[in-house]
């Protein structure tokens, strides 16, 4: 086994001298050599000839697969392939597979580099192998010997597109490692010793349909929005992953309001107008005695944020607005990588994305004193600050302040717009904006899939790491009664039978799932 030391020697490149050289490559400490010895002992290298070789691998220099990529390098197969790569980065690879036999069931195996902060291989979109926060449970991705894949192609397709994303972090040593292998099970339960995949089985580029579909989805991925599927209160700028997580506090109590989710306790939260460019969203968050209305104007035009005390702070009975400050923490979601800073007077926030465009983020003008700091359990990330002593604050990304009539102004005409886009349903106007509301408030991003989508809810968990741990109820500590006789399955499913015959389901009677899956039950029929 060599390791691999330059681009040149290992794979063949389509890049521009803005590539990885070898001098670079040379130059990392041997710390990070020792960091991860396991990312050299298994570096094989592939070598490619020509720019045609069926493995295509896109390095890009930022953490979130942005832009244009720096270099590109080819490879013949998927065994155990070694990528110069430099000190942080985010790459694809891509290539086709055909199947010897379909239909049939077929096993994949990964060898991820240790090294990788965040990986995820897809064989057709099948999520087989991942790493990092997003590692599944045991057995339950696609393709592993207890769920192989059945692949039931056609004459015109007998082969499937694989990608994988990486991102690597600054502690990563010179080479990039990866493996992908596979078997052909005789039966889902058979099993088989996976094997490297022959290279006459792997074709380069991409099915015309699916590069569609790609610039389709990697489109949908860009501008500001509510991407965090987790978090409500968290604005995300993609691609850069740069995340401003608003927080609600009342400073007498050191009480910030610093998550809310789709599940919310009721009356926390309601969210109102989004539009489906994301040009506009609304919701009214509730927080110790607070109801604050957050309009927040993204898409691709850039970022405004206005938070409004609902009813004044003279309402009855009144409200002590000088008591609540708003602010935008700075961070960088899914462990993409960047520098955040806030300004000496607190005034704004600079983010760095790493290897993009850096920007700035504003509080509003005037306003009164500035807002006293953050509780200490508020964040840990810098932010920028805003009082509501006057009823309103407003954020935005651009060169200065904002001001918060023109950011409410700017609020209305986009939701006069978005109004007069349900105008033409007539009487079903108003259905129309919900059902595109309730759609556009689940539409969400995470990088375990190739780009937004609408799940069931947007507290569904894509990973170990993408919620805050829900609050569970303490568990009582029931003394067993010696006087109560135990009931075991046999004694339980015969009640069953007494009380609901020989055979039951769960509609219609009281029998539990429980009772009904007994075996001493006679011919239980199929749950639903």
């Amino acid at each position: 086994m060599t390791p691999c030391i330059s681009s040149s020697a290992r794979a063949h490149s389509t890049s521009s001298p803005s590539g990885v050289s070898k001098n670079a490559v040379a130059a990392r400490s041997h710390d990070a050599r020792r960091a991860c010895t396991l990312c050299t002992v298994l570096a094989i290298c592939a070598v490619s000839a020509n720019a045609a070789a069926p493995v295509k691998f896109d390095i890009y220099n930022n953490s979130a697969l942005a832009l244009s990529p720096a270099s590109t390098l080819t490879f013949p197969g998927l065994f155990r392939l070694a990528v110069p790569s430099p000190p942080s980065f985010s790459a694809e690879l891509t290539t086709q597979l055909s199947f010897p036999r379909a239909p049939s069931w077929y096993v994949f195996s990964c060898e991820l580099d240790p090294c990788v902060r965040v990986a995820f291989v897809w064989v057709d979109d099948h999520l087989i192998c991942s790493a990092g926060p997003y590692v599944p449970p045991p057995n339950s991705s696609d393709g592993s010997q207890a769920n192989p894949i059945y692949y039931r192609l056609g004459s015109a397709r007998r082969s499937a597109v694989v990608r994988a994303h990486f991102y690597v972090s600054s502690k990563t040593p010179p080479n990039l490692t990866f493996s992908l292998q596979w078997c052909e099970a005789a039966a889902p339960s058979a099993g088989c010793a996976p094997a490297p995949i022959p290279e006459a089985a792997l074709a380069p580029g991409l099915p015309p349909l699916e590069a569609t579909r790609v610039a389709l989805q990697r489109g949908l991925a860009s501008g500001w929005g509510l991407w965090l599927h987790g978090d409500v209160l968290s604005i995300i700028g993609l691609p850069s992953s740069a995340r401003l997580k608003l927080l609600l506090c009342r400073v007498s109590t050191s009480d910030c309001l610093l998550h809310v989710g789709s599940m919310h306790p009721a009356g926390a939260l309601r969210v109102g107008l989004h539009a489906h460019d994301r040009s506009i969203a609304q919701m009214f968050v509730a927080h110790a005695g607070l109801n604050a209305s957050v309009t927040v104007l993204g898409g691709a035009g850039g970022l405004s944020v206005l938070v409004e005390v609902v009813g004044g702070c003279a309402g009855a009975p009144p409200l002590n607005c000088s008591d609540f400050l708003v602010a935008l923490a700075g961070s960088f979601a899914w462990a993409r990588e960047g520098a955040v800073a806030a300004a000496p007077d607190g005034a704004s926030l600079m983010l760095v994305p790493m290897g993009q465009a850096p920007f700035a983020v504003h509080r509003s003008a005037g306003g009164g004193a500035p807002p006293p700091p953050l509780p200490p359990n508020a964040t840990d990330s810098p932010y920028v600050a805003a009082p509501l002593g006057a009823g309103a604050a407003a954020f935005a990304v651009g060169d200065g302040p904002p001001s918060v009539d023109v950011v409410r102004a700017a609020a209305a005409v986009a939701a006069a717009a978005e109004l007069a886009r349900y105008a033409p349903y007539g009487d079903l106007s108003e259905v129309a904006g919900g059902v595109q509301a309730a759609v556009a408030w689940t539409m969400v991003y995470t990088p375990s899939q190739l780009g937004p989508f609408p799940p069931v809810t947007r507290d569904w968990d894509f990973s170990r790491e993408s919620t805050p741990p829900k609050p569970r109820a303490p568990k009582e500590n029931k003394i067993p009664d010696p006087t109560r006789p135990t009931l075991t399955p046999q004694t339980k499913a015969a009640r069953c039978r007494r009380q609901n015959g020989a055979t039951c389901s769960l509609g219609g009677t009281t029998c539990s799932p429980r009772c009904c899956l007994a075996p001493a039950i006679a011919t239980p029929r199929t749950l639903r």
